[in-house]
Protein backbone atom coordinates (compact mmCIF):
# COMPACT_ATOMS: atom_id res chain seq x y z
CA UNK A 1 0.00 0.00 0.00
CA UNK A 2 1.34 3.16 -0.66
CA UNK A 3 1.68 5.92 1.94
CA UNK A 4 -0.79 8.04 2.74
CA UNK A 5 -1.14 11.43 4.67
CA UNK A 6 -4.49 13.83 4.79
CA UNK A 7 -5.80 16.79 6.73
CA UNK A 8 -9.03 16.41 8.63
CA UNK A 9 -11.41 19.68 9.53
CA UNK A 10 -10.43 21.60 6.95
CA UNK A 11 -12.34 23.98 5.25
CA UNK A 12 -12.36 22.36 1.75
CA UNK A 13 -13.13 24.39 -2.04
CA UNK A 14 -12.52 21.17 -4.08
CA UNK A 15 -14.03 23.57 -7.30
CA UNK A 16 -15.92 20.25 -8.41
CA UNK A 17 -19.64 21.10 -8.23
CA UNK A 18 -19.29 21.20 -4.87
CA UNK A 19 -19.19 23.94 -2.49
CA UNK A 20 -16.84 24.71 0.42
CA UNK A 21 -17.17 21.83 3.42
CA UNK A 22 -15.79 21.60 6.42
CA UNK A 23 -14.24 18.05 5.44
CA UNK A 24 -11.18 15.74 5.06
CA UNK A 25 -8.63 15.30 2.03
CA UNK A 26 -6.39 12.33 2.29
CA UNK A 27 -3.57 11.84 0.00
CA UNK A 28 -2.35 8.22 -1.42
CA UNK A 29 0.94 8.87 -3.35
CA UNK A 30 0.17 10.89 -6.15
CA UNK A 31 -3.55 10.68 -6.03
CA UNK A 32 -6.66 11.96 -3.67
CA UNK A 33 -8.22 8.99 -2.33
CA UNK A 34 -10.59 11.26 -0.28
CA UNK A 35 -12.28 14.00 -0.30
CA UNK A 36 -15.31 14.47 1.79
CA UNK A 37 -17.17 14.69 5.52
CA UNK A 38 -14.68 13.74 8.31
CA UNK A 39 -17.00 11.54 9.84
CA UNK A 40 -17.12 9.01 6.84
CA UNK A 41 -13.13 9.40 5.84
CA UNK A 42 -11.42 6.05 5.79
CA UNK A 43 -8.45 5.50 8.68
CA UNK A 44 -5.23 7.48 7.59
CA UNK A 45 -1.71 6.87 9.19
CA UNK A 46 -0.61 9.96 9.07
CA UNK A 47 -3.41 12.69 9.55
CA UNK A 48 -2.94 16.52 10.48
CA UNK A 49 -5.92 18.71 12.25
CA UNK A 50 -6.72 21.00 9.26
CA UNK A 51 -8.68 23.39 11.42
CA UNK A 52 -6.80 26.61 11.16
CA UNK A 53 -6.56 25.41 7.03
CA UNK A 54 -8.17 26.16 3.54
CA UNK A 55 -7.43 23.51 0.86
CA UNK A 56 -7.93 24.35 -2.73
CA UNK A 57 -6.69 22.58 -6.08
CA UNK A 58 -3.01 24.20 -7.27
CA UNK A 59 -3.83 26.28 -10.10
CA UNK A 60 -3.29 26.71 -13.92
CA UNK A 61 -1.32 29.33 -15.25
CA UNK A 62 -2.19 28.73 -18.95
CA UNK A 63 -0.42 31.19 -20.76
CA UNK A 64 3.34 32.36 -19.75
CA UNK A 65 6.39 33.13 -21.75
CA UNK A 66 9.05 32.50 -19.26
CA UNK A 67 12.40 32.79 -21.20
CA UNK A 68 11.09 36.66 -20.66
CA UNK A 69 11.29 36.03 -17.09
CA UNK A 70 15.44 37.11 -16.64
CA UNK A 71 14.50 40.63 -18.82
CA UNK A 72 11.67 41.79 -16.17
CA UNK A 73 11.43 45.13 -16.29
CA UNK A 74 13.66 46.05 -18.91
CA UNK A 75 10.93 47.24 -21.44
CA UNK A 76 8.24 48.60 -19.71
CA UNK A 77 6.16 51.71 -20.77
CA UNK A 78 5.64 50.33 -25.01
CA UNK A 79 3.21 48.75 -26.34
CA UNK A 80 3.51 45.32 -28.13
CA UNK A 81 4.81 46.85 -31.16
CA UNK A 82 7.22 48.74 -29.89
CA UNK A 83 8.62 45.70 -27.84
CA UNK A 84 8.54 43.82 -30.62
CA UNK A 85 11.94 43.49 -32.59
CA UNK A 86 13.66 44.38 -29.18
CA UNK A 87 12.19 41.32 -27.37
CA UNK A 88 13.37 38.82 -30.30
CA UNK A 89 16.69 40.83 -30.17
CA UNK A 90 16.82 40.00 -26.49
CA UNK A 91 15.96 36.43 -27.22
CA UNK A 92 18.90 35.92 -29.59
CA UNK A 93 21.47 36.62 -26.47
CA UNK A 94 20.01 32.99 -24.93
CA UNK A 95 21.28 29.95 -25.26
CA UNK A 96 19.89 27.06 -24.28
CA UNK A 97 21.13 26.82 -20.76
CA UNK A 98 19.85 30.40 -19.86
CA UNK A 99 16.33 29.83 -21.16
CA UNK A 100 16.37 26.78 -18.63
CA UNK A 101 17.61 28.93 -15.99
CA UNK A 102 14.84 31.79 -17.22
CA UNK A 103 12.24 28.85 -16.77
CA UNK A 104 12.94 27.76 -13.85
CA UNK A 105 13.05 30.36 -11.56
CA UNK A 106 9.86 31.33 -13.53
CA UNK A 107 8.11 29.01 -12.37
CA UNK A 108 9.28 29.50 -8.98
CA UNK A 109 7.73 32.37 -8.87
CA UNK A 110 4.41 30.86 -10.28
CA UNK A 111 4.95 28.17 -7.45
CA UNK A 112 5.16 30.77 -4.84
CA UNK A 113 1.24 31.97 -5.86
CA UNK A 114 0.28 28.85 -5.93
CA UNK A 115 0.64 27.49 -9.45
CA UNK A 116 1.04 23.37 -10.03
CA UNK A 117 0.38 23.59 -13.90
CA UNK A 118 1.82 25.64 -16.46
CA UNK A 119 1.66 26.07 -20.19
CA UNK A 120 5.02 27.12 -21.21
CA UNK A 121 4.95 29.04 -24.67
CA UNK A 122 8.08 29.31 -25.71
CA UNK A 123 10.39 31.58 -27.24
CA UNK A 124 12.51 29.20 -28.73
CA UNK A 125 12.24 25.60 -29.09
CA UNK A 126 14.06 23.54 -26.19
CA UNK A 127 12.72 19.98 -27.55
CA UNK A 128 13.31 16.84 -25.28
CA UNK A 129 14.98 19.65 -22.73
CA UNK A 130 12.00 21.61 -22.32
CA UNK A 131 10.84 18.92 -19.88
CA UNK A 132 13.95 20.12 -17.42
CA UNK A 133 12.66 23.22 -15.85
CA UNK A 134 9.19 21.76 -14.92
CA UNK A 135 11.39 18.79 -12.79
CA UNK A 136 13.40 21.05 -11.44
CA UNK A 137 9.72 23.13 -9.80
CA UNK A 138 8.57 19.86 -9.54
CA UNK A 139 5.13 21.31 -11.42
CA UNK A 140 3.24 19.55 -14.23
CA UNK A 141 2.48 21.39 -17.32
CA UNK A 142 2.14 21.72 -21.52
CA UNK A 143 4.85 23.45 -24.13
CA UNK A 144 4.14 24.78 -26.98
CA UNK A 145 5.98 23.40 -29.79
CA UNK A 146 6.64 24.77 -33.40
CA UNK A 147 5.15 22.30 -35.83
CA UNK A 148 8.52 21.42 -37.12
CA UNK A 149 9.23 19.60 -33.70
CA UNK A 150 5.44 17.64 -34.21
CA UNK A 151 6.28 13.86 -34.78
CA UNK A 152 4.53 11.48 -33.34
CA UNK A 153 7.40 9.63 -31.65
CA UNK A 154 8.30 13.30 -30.25
CA UNK A 155 4.70 13.37 -28.91
CA UNK A 156 4.74 10.39 -27.68
CA UNK A 157 8.50 11.14 -25.58
CA UNK A 158 6.89 14.54 -23.92
CA UNK A 159 3.87 12.36 -22.78
CA UNK A 160 5.31 9.97 -21.52
CA UNK A 161 7.39 12.54 -18.72
CA UNK A 162 4.14 13.42 -17.66
CA UNK A 163 3.57 16.25 -19.66
CA UNK A 164 1.32 17.83 -22.15
CA UNK A 165 1.95 19.11 -25.90
CA UNK A 166 0.59 21.68 -28.15
CA UNK A 167 1.61 23.18 -31.64
CA UNK A 168 2.07 27.00 -32.42
CA UNK A 169 -0.58 28.78 -34.26
CA UNK A 170 1.07 32.09 -35.70
CA UNK A 171 -0.25 35.42 -35.47
CA UNK A 172 -2.29 37.40 -37.63
CA UNK A 173 1.32 39.23 -39.08
CA UNK A 174 1.99 35.44 -40.30
CA UNK A 175 -1.25 34.26 -41.77
CA UNK A 176 -1.19 32.58 -45.26
CA UNK A 177 -3.79 29.67 -46.03
CA UNK A 178 -1.57 27.28 -46.99
CA UNK A 179 0.34 27.66 -43.07
CA UNK A 180 -2.89 26.97 -41.73
CA UNK A 181 -4.43 24.45 -43.70
CA UNK A 182 -1.12 22.52 -42.99
CA UNK A 183 -1.50 23.22 -39.56
CA UNK A 184 -5.39 22.18 -39.19
CA UNK A 185 -4.19 18.67 -41.04
CA UNK A 186 -1.00 18.15 -38.61
CA UNK A 187 -3.21 19.10 -35.52
CA UNK A 188 -6.00 16.44 -36.58
CA UNK A 189 -3.51 13.42 -37.77
CA UNK A 190 -1.69 13.92 -34.33
CA UNK A 191 -4.58 14.72 -32.19
CA UNK A 192 -2.86 17.78 -30.83
CA UNK A 193 -4.44 20.89 -30.45
CA UNK A 194 -3.17 24.44 -31.44
CA UNK A 195 -2.63 27.44 -29.40
CA UNK A 196 -1.83 30.89 -30.43
CA UNK A 197 -1.89 34.40 -30.31
CA UNK A 198 -4.86 35.69 -31.84
CA UNK A 199 -7.10 39.28 -32.04
CA UNK A 200 -4.59 40.43 -30.07
CA UNK A 201 -3.78 44.17 -30.73
CA UNK A 202 -5.77 46.43 -33.27
CA UNK A 203 -2.80 46.37 -35.60
CA UNK A 204 -2.48 42.80 -36.04
CA UNK A 205 -6.13 42.81 -36.56
CA UNK A 206 -5.98 45.48 -39.70
CA UNK A 207 -3.14 43.29 -41.01
CA UNK A 208 -5.96 40.09 -41.02
CA UNK A 209 -8.69 42.26 -42.67
CA UNK A 210 -6.03 44.08 -45.39
CA UNK A 211 -5.24 40.62 -46.42
CA UNK A 212 -8.06 38.53 -46.07
CA UNK A 213 -11.47 40.65 -45.77
CA UNK A 214 -12.52 38.92 -42.23
CA UNK A 215 -11.39 38.55 -38.72
CA UNK A 216 -8.81 36.18 -37.40
CA UNK A 217 -11.16 33.94 -36.44
CA UNK A 218 -13.33 33.64 -39.31
CA UNK A 219 -9.76 33.14 -41.02
CA UNK A 220 -9.50 30.30 -38.68
CA UNK A 221 -12.63 28.74 -39.39
CA UNK A 222 -12.05 29.09 -43.36
CA UNK A 223 -8.63 27.16 -43.11
CA UNK A 224 -10.07 24.32 -40.63
CA UNK A 225 -8.08 25.34 -37.99
CA UNK A 226 -11.72 25.67 -35.79
CA UNK A 227 -12.70 22.10 -36.39
CA UNK A 228 -9.50 21.32 -33.99
CA UNK A 229 -10.82 22.77 -30.88
CA UNK A 230 -7.79 25.41 -30.87
CA UNK A 231 -6.72 27.57 -27.67
CA UNK A 232 -6.81 31.05 -28.28
CA UNK A 233 -4.99 33.22 -26.34
CA UNK A 234 -5.86 36.76 -25.79
CA UNK A 235 -8.99 37.41 -28.08
CA UNK A 236 -9.00 41.28 -26.77
CA UNK A 237 -11.05 42.45 -30.53
CA UNK A 238 -13.71 39.46 -31.03
CA UNK A 239 -16.78 40.31 -32.44
CA UNK A 240 -19.93 38.83 -31.31
CA UNK A 241 -20.07 36.95 -34.66
CA UNK A 242 -16.36 35.00 -33.45
CA UNK A 243 -17.57 34.28 -29.91
CA UNK A 244 -20.23 32.35 -32.08
CA UNK A 245 -18.25 30.57 -33.77
CA UNK A 246 -15.58 30.00 -30.74
CA UNK A 247 -18.66 28.42 -28.87
CA UNK A 248 -19.92 26.77 -32.24
CA UNK A 249 -16.46 24.84 -32.69
CA UNK A 250 -15.39 24.27 -28.96
CA UNK A 251 -12.54 26.14 -29.12
CA UNK A 252 -11.17 27.99 -25.50
CA UNK A 253 -9.93 31.33 -24.67
CA UNK A 254 -6.94 32.45 -22.55
CA UNK A 255 -7.14 35.87 -20.92
CA UNK A 256 -4.18 37.45 -19.28
CA UNK A 257 -6.09 40.96 -18.36
CA UNK A 258 -2.73 41.83 -16.58
CA UNK A 259 -0.76 41.87 -19.68
CA UNK A 260 -3.47 43.16 -21.81
CA UNK A 261 -4.00 46.54 -19.97
CA UNK A 262 -0.11 47.30 -19.18
CA UNK A 263 1.08 46.87 -22.88
CA UNK A 264 -2.23 48.80 -23.81
CA UNK A 265 -3.52 45.47 -26.21
CA UNK A 266 -7.37 46.33 -24.77
CA UNK A 267 -10.20 44.15 -23.03
CA UNK A 268 -11.28 41.05 -24.22
CA UNK A 269 -15.16 40.64 -24.19
CA UNK A 270 -14.91 37.52 -21.19
CA UNK A 271 -18.86 38.62 -20.46
CA UNK A 272 -19.91 38.39 -23.84
CA UNK A 273 -17.77 34.73 -23.84
CA UNK A 274 -18.81 33.24 -20.66
CA UNK A 275 -22.69 33.76 -21.59
CA UNK A 276 -22.48 31.74 -24.90
CA UNK A 277 -20.30 29.13 -23.07
CA UNK A 278 -16.94 29.27 -24.13
CA UNK A 279 -14.44 27.90 -21.69
CA UNK A 280 -12.28 30.90 -20.15
CA UNK A 281 -8.13 30.19 -18.70
CA UNK A 282 -6.22 32.81 -17.34
CA UNK A 283 -2.71 33.39 -17.52
CA UNK A 284 -0.08 35.67 -16.50
CA UNK A 285 2.10 36.23 -19.84
CA UNK A 286 5.70 36.75 -19.84
CA UNK A 287 7.58 39.28 -17.26
CA UNK A 288 8.00 41.61 -20.08
CA UNK A 289 4.08 42.18 -20.13
CA UNK A 290 3.17 41.41 -16.56
CA UNK A 291 6.12 41.64 -14.51
CA UNK A 292 4.86 39.06 -12.48
CA UNK A 293 3.62 35.37 -12.55
CA UNK A 294 1.06 35.87 -9.69
CA UNK A 295 -1.66 34.01 -11.37
CA UNK A 296 -4.41 34.22 -8.21
CA UNK A 297 -3.84 37.93 -8.69
CA UNK A 298 -4.93 37.71 -12.00
CA UNK A 299 -7.89 36.20 -10.93
CA UNK A 300 -8.55 39.22 -9.00
CA UNK A 301 -7.70 41.59 -11.68
CA UNK A 302 -10.47 39.69 -14.25
CA UNK A 303 -13.24 40.76 -11.49
CA UNK A 304 -12.35 44.18 -11.01
CA UNK A 305 -11.98 44.78 -14.77
CA UNK A 306 -15.10 43.45 -16.21
CA UNK A 307 -16.73 45.01 -13.22
CA UNK A 308 -15.78 48.23 -14.57
CA UNK A 309 -15.72 48.05 -17.88
CA UNK A 310 -19.08 46.11 -17.61
CA UNK A 311 -21.36 45.66 -14.40
CA UNK A 312 -20.30 44.37 -10.90
CA UNK A 313 -21.00 40.44 -10.75
CA UNK A 314 -20.46 39.71 -14.91
CA UNK A 315 -17.80 37.98 -13.80
CA UNK A 316 -17.64 36.77 -10.45
CA UNK A 317 -14.99 35.44 -7.65
CA UNK A 318 -16.31 32.30 -9.08
CA UNK A 319 -15.64 32.41 -12.66
CA UNK A 320 -12.34 33.81 -11.67
CA UNK A 321 -10.98 30.69 -9.74
CA UNK A 322 -12.45 28.79 -11.92
CA UNK A 323 -10.54 30.11 -14.66
CA UNK A 324 -7.49 29.17 -13.29
CA UNK A 325 -8.72 25.45 -11.62
CA UNK A 326 -11.69 23.32 -12.93
CA UNK A 327 -11.96 25.90 -15.89
CA UNK A 328 -8.51 25.60 -16.73
CA UNK A 329 -8.51 21.88 -16.78
CA UNK A 330 -11.38 21.91 -19.15
CA UNK A 331 -9.39 23.57 -21.86
CA UNK A 332 -6.59 21.16 -21.25
CA UNK A 333 -9.24 18.23 -21.48
CA UNK A 334 -8.61 17.33 -17.77
CA UNK A 335 -10.27 15.96 -15.34
CA UNK A 336 -7.27 15.34 -12.82
CA UNK A 337 -6.09 18.37 -12.03
CA UNK A 338 -7.98 21.90 -11.42
CA UNK A 339 -10.39 20.14 -8.48
CA UNK A 340 -10.16 17.92 -5.22
CA UNK A 341 -12.01 14.69 -6.02
CA UNK A 342 -11.01 11.02 -5.73
CA UNK A 343 -8.71 9.98 -7.90
CA UNK A 344 -7.57 13.51 -9.09
CA UNK A 345 -3.96 14.69 -8.87
CA UNK A 346 -2.92 15.33 -5.64
CA UNK A 347 -1.87 19.05 -6.60
CA UNK A 348 -3.45 21.50 -3.84
CA UNK A 349 -2.60 24.47 -2.02
CA UNK A 350 -2.96 24.68 1.46
CA UNK A 351 -3.76 28.75 2.90
CA UNK A 352 -3.91 29.53 6.28
CA UNK A 353 -7.44 30.48 7.88
CA UNK A 354 -6.67 32.33 10.31
CA UNK A 355 -4.65 35.64 9.09
CA UNK A 356 -6.43 38.75 8.59
CA UNK A 357 -6.56 38.54 4.48
CA UNK A 358 -8.78 35.55 5.08
CA UNK A 359 -11.13 36.56 7.89
CA UNK A 360 -13.90 37.04 8.41
CA UNK A 361 -15.09 33.53 7.17
CA UNK A 362 -18.43 33.13 6.53
CA UNK A 363 -20.24 30.18 5.69
CA UNK A 364 -24.21 29.04 6.12
CA UNK A 365 -26.37 26.59 4.40
CA UNK A 366 -27.05 28.94 1.47
CA UNK A 367 -23.97 31.50 0.73
CA UNK A 368 -20.07 31.61 1.64
CA UNK A 369 -17.51 34.30 1.17
CA UNK A 370 -14.82 31.81 1.61
CA UNK A 371 -14.11 32.15 -2.75
CA UNK A 372 -14.53 35.91 -2.38
CA UNK A 373 -11.71 36.36 0.54
CA UNK A 374 -9.23 34.20 -1.49
CA UNK A 375 -9.21 36.03 -4.48
CA UNK A 376 -10.35 39.06 -3.57
CA UNK A 377 -8.90 39.60 0.05
CA UNK A 378 -6.43 36.87 0.54
CA UNK A 379 -4.45 35.86 -2.59
CA UNK A 380 -0.87 34.32 -2.66
CA UNK A 381 -0.10 36.13 1.24
CA UNK A 382 -1.84 33.45 3.23
CA UNK A 383 -0.12 30.38 0.97
CA UNK A 384 1.10 28.17 3.48
CA UNK A 385 2.09 25.64 1.38
CA UNK A 386 1.77 24.07 -1.83
CA UNK A 387 1.84 20.48 -2.85
CA UNK A 388 2.08 18.94 -6.76
CA UNK A 389 1.27 15.03 -7.04
CA UNK A 390 0.93 14.66 -3.26
CA UNK A 391 5.02 16.13 -2.77
CA UNK A 392 4.96 19.13 -0.94
CA UNK A 393 7.24 21.47 -3.27
CA UNK A 394 6.48 24.96 -1.45
CA UNK A 395 6.26 25.67 2.42
CA UNK A 396 6.58 29.36 3.94
CA UNK A 397 6.82 30.80 0.88
CA UNK A 398 10.22 28.33 0.21
CA UNK A 399 10.57 26.11 -2.34
CA UNK A 400 11.53 22.81 -1.18
CA UNK A 401 14.67 21.14 -2.17
CA UNK A 402 15.78 23.60 -4.69
CA UNK A 403 18.57 26.10 -3.86
CA UNK A 404 17.70 29.43 -5.34
CA UNK A 405 20.58 31.45 -4.25
CA UNK A 406 22.93 29.42 -6.95
CA UNK A 407 19.87 30.07 -9.60
CA UNK A 408 19.68 33.42 -8.82
CA UNK A 409 23.66 33.80 -8.74
CA UNK A 410 23.85 32.68 -12.38
CA UNK A 411 21.38 34.82 -13.44
CA UNK A 412 22.81 37.83 -11.96
CA UNK A 413 26.14 36.75 -13.46
CA UNK A 414 24.52 36.19 -17.19
CA UNK A 415 22.85 39.87 -17.00
CA UNK A 416 26.39 41.47 -16.05
CA UNK A 417 28.30 39.45 -19.05
CA UNK A 418 25.44 40.36 -21.29
CA UNK A 419 24.67 44.06 -20.27
CA UNK A 420 26.40 46.08 -23.11
CA UNK A 421 24.52 43.78 -25.37
CA UNK A 422 21.06 44.34 -23.58
CA UNK A 423 21.71 48.10 -23.19
CA UNK A 424 22.44 48.70 -26.82
CA UNK A 425 18.89 46.18 -27.18
CA UNK A 426 16.95 48.55 -25.55
CA UNK A 427 18.30 52.34 -26.22
CA UNK A 428 18.42 51.82 -30.29
CA UNK A 429 15.65 51.60 -32.53
CA UNK A 430 16.27 48.18 -34.05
Amino acid sequence: MKDNFGFKNALLVPMDGRSPFKGTLIITGDKISYCGDSENAPSCGNIQDGSDYIVIPGLINAHLHSDAYIFKGLLDNMNLKEQYLKTNKLGDLMDDDVMILSRTLSYIEAVRSGTTYIIEHQFRSLGERAVEPFNTAGVRGAVVFDRDDITNEFVRFISSKGYDVFINLPSEEDFSIEILEDLARLSKNTGVRLYGHIAETTWRLALCYEKFSKSPVEVLEMTGVLETKPVIVHGCFLSEGDIALLAKYGASVVNTPVSEMKIGDGVAPIPSLLRCGVNIGLGTDGALWNNGADILGEAKVLILLHSLTSIPGRVNEYDALGSVTCEGARLLRRTDIGMLHENAYADFIVMRAGEPEMLPIYISQSRSNIISNIVLSAGRSCIDSVYASGREIMRDGTIVGINTKILIDRMNEWLNEKSEEIDKIIENNI
